[in-house]
């Protein structure tokens, strides 16, 4: 039952990012993968890697969703859009091939190496943020949540590092990371990650021993981003900055549009798929049939912020069915491989 709190937890991870835009979606699966990483490699290195990246099925259906992908050029609304998305989509399976067959070592180099980029960029985000008019933290992704998303992950496995290690600098790190997500203001990140913390302190005993270090980590990120905040408004005067929470209590006085737009875009491209229900209109290319589907002249948009249903607008229903025969698989691999090898400690 372990391993299957462990896969829930993370899996929901992945949840509001599916709600974010198409730019965000290689972001999505990068910290899907990193996240796994992180706690497979803790005790079974070769777990995500030979299991699930490695499996021939898995071959024959990310194969059968490029292929479709391609096939599509034939009948998009837009080709140039089309072919964008074919080339994210390539360099993300490039991505992860490199990766699941980095020798183990390697592997722990590059998580290592994540954590550090990671904390570098807050550093730099921080010093954006301070200057910039706008008031959350979006580093260099342009908009705030793909940087949650960016680093959502490194946040939890600098936690794990600190409470493994008890070493000074990982606790700095784990703090700054906590800074850095919490100054973004993503209020779909925070309730995952607050999710996530929930289910490993349930499910993993190493994390819920030192249940202290995760909660000392929140606190003085909250500080420290308010502290932040309080610099970017009072010294540099450059606008107001982030009130860590203040967005939750914005959507529910029912002040935030953001759900509201989310709606119709969702309303949207099921509409877009029920015109063109079996070959869609072409990957990526949302933006630009939306225009004759929306129902407010304030509500266009380049992508839904839900990569399902962009999918099954853009792609048709065999698109869908193809991307969650790719899902499936490499969830199945993950429980093949904790299960075979032994959930994290």
């Amino acid at each position: 039952m372990k391993p299957l709190l462990v896969i829930v937890g993370l899996c929901a991870a992945i949840v509001p990012w599916m709600g974010g835009g198409r730019d965000a979606t290689a972001l999505l699966i990068s910290s899907f993968g990193l996240v796994l990483a992180a706690f497979l490699l803790v005790r079974s290195p070769a777990s995500l890697g030979s299991q699930a990246a490695g499996s021939r099925l898995l071959a024959i259906a990310l194969s059968a969703w490029l292929g479709w992908m391609v096939l599509s050029l034939a009948w998009t609304v837009n080709r140039y859009q089309t072919w964008m998305w074919i080339l994210g989509f390539l360099l993300t399976l490039g991505a992860g091939m490199v990766v699941a067959r980095l020798p183990d070592n390697r592997r722990r180099q590059l998580i290592s190496g994540y954590v550090w980029l990671a904390a570098v960029a807050v550093i730099v985000g921080i010093a954006m943020y301070w200057t910039g008019e706008y008031g959350r933290l979006t580093i260099g992704f342009y908009w705030a949540n793909p940087a949650a998303s960016y680093l959502m992950p490194a946040l939890i496995i600098a936690a794990w590092q600190w409470a493994n290690s008890h070493r000074h600098r990982d606790a700095a790190i784990a703090a700054l990371l906590a800074t850095g997500f919490l100054l973004t203001d993503s209020r779909g990140a925070t309730l995952v990650l607050a999710a996530v913390t929930v289910v490993l302190m349930a499910a993993v005993p190493a994390v819920r021993r030192n249940w202290w270090r995760w909660l000392a980590i929140g606190l003085a990120g909250f500080i420290l981003a308010a502290l932040a905040g309080w610099i970017k408004s009072d010294i540099f005067h450059t606008g107001q900055g982030v009130a860590p929470g203040s967005r939750y209590a914005e959507a529910a006085q029912g002040e935030s549009s953001s759900g509201r737009d989310r709606l119709s875009y969702l309303g949207a491209a099921l509409r877009i798929w029920a015109d063109n229900p079996v070959s869609g209109t072409g990957p990526g290319t949302f933006g630009a049939v939306h225009p004759q589907y929306q129902r407010r002249v304030t509500a266009a948009g380049s992508d839904p912020h839900n990569a399902y249903v962009q999918v099954l607008a853009e792609q048709g229903t065999v698109g869908f069915l193809l991307m969650s025969w790719v899902l499936a698989l490499l969830l199945w691999g993950v429980i093949r491989g904790l299960y075979r090898n032994g959930a994290p400690p």
